[in-house]
């Protein structure tokens, strides 16, 4: 008797997990939508916790053997969405789909957690939440993009995501010293970081923003952050001072990475490493004074990266 009862509270906390992933979303669209009356609403909290029980609910019963059953009850709920939203469009003249969307992904997150899927679920959720709730935040920062920053981005999203994945990853040439893939890698990491700095720089300004930049990418390839920073101090000398410092915040990251630096280190490598670590972190001490000086001369306002990549 032990392991029917096993299995059907494994069945219930599924349930409840699908059931507080709607609610949780549900308590966004229902926040967001607060200032509309009493069921003018196309769904709220209720709907959602209910939809992402639905889910789980057609996801057990596929599971017991109608295959078939989840994909007739997407079907039903999308006819019901849909019907929904053109009555709502005619009465309010809101075309939007952000709700309609929410309540179908919510039904999938349910579908999900039946398959015993849960934290790729619960974390979709979250993300979901996070999305839905950042609505002004992503008009607004959308409001102040520029052509160039646009184009950057589809230039970075091609290297990266078209063209490293296709090339070889092998040496070619005498000693087999040119791999193309990692050389290209290098590139998309250079790149990234520029493209990480320009915005970082537009966000926060050009100390906390370069400074964040290079904590940030030395963690992956404080070489990559060197070359770039190097290529920025010749056109901006007035960040010189700067971009030292950076470079010098890039590489004591590497102090306590597994072996030092690289992505074939290893922790037993770490000890030499350590010996060093003392003198980097003298070194950007200094530098970060030194930054600090400039910043009080105000040398850095109003300065920042010309060009995302």
């Amino acid at each position: 008797m032990a392991e029917p009862n096993l299995e059907m509270l494994t069945m219930l906390g599924r349930l409840a997990l699908a059931t507080a992933l709607g609610l949780l979303i549900g308590l966004e669209r229902g926040w967001s939508q607060r200032a509309a009356r009493e069921g003018a609403r196309l769904a709220g909290l209720r709907t959602f916790a209910l939809v992402g029980l639905l889910g789980a609910l057609a996801g057990e019963a596929g599971t017991a053997g109608a295959a078939w059953f989840p994909a007739l009850v997407f079907l039903g709920l999308t006819a019901l969405v849909i019907a929904g939203h053109l009555v709502e469009a005619r009465q309010t003249e809101d075309y939007g789909l952000t709700t309609e969307i929410a309540l179908l992904v919510t039904y999938v997150l349910g579908l999900s957690v039946s398959q015993g899927h849960l934290l790729t679920a619960s974390s979709v959720a979250v993300v979901v939440t996070i999305l839905l709730g950042m609505k002004p935040q992503l008009h607004r920062w959308l409001q102040r993009l520029e052509p160039v920053e646009i184009h950057a981005l589809m230039q970075l999203a091609l290297i990266s995501v078209v063209l490293l994945p296709v090339l070889p990853d092998r040496g070619f040439g005498p000693w087999e010293a040119l791999n193309p893939y990692r050389i290209w890698l290098m590139v998309v990491l250079i790149s990234a970081i520029s493209f990480a700095g320009y915005f970082a720089t537009r966000i926060a300004g050009p100390r906390r923003g370069l400074m964040l930049t290079a904590l940030g990418g030395g963690l992956a390839s404080s070489t990559a952050v060197t070359l770039n920073y190097a290529r920025l101090g010749r056109e901006q000398q007035a960040l010189q001072g700067l971009l030292a410092a950076g470079v010098l915040a890039a590489s004591t990251t590497m102090f306590p990475h597994p072996g030092g630096g690289g992505a074939g280190g290893t922790f037993a490598a770490a000890p030499p490493a350590a010996a060093g670590g003392a003198d980097d972190l003298e070194r950007l001490s200094h530098g970060l004074v030194a930054v600090a000086g400039d910043g009080e001369r105000g040398r850095c306002g109003g300065i920042s990266p010309a060009q995302p990549l």
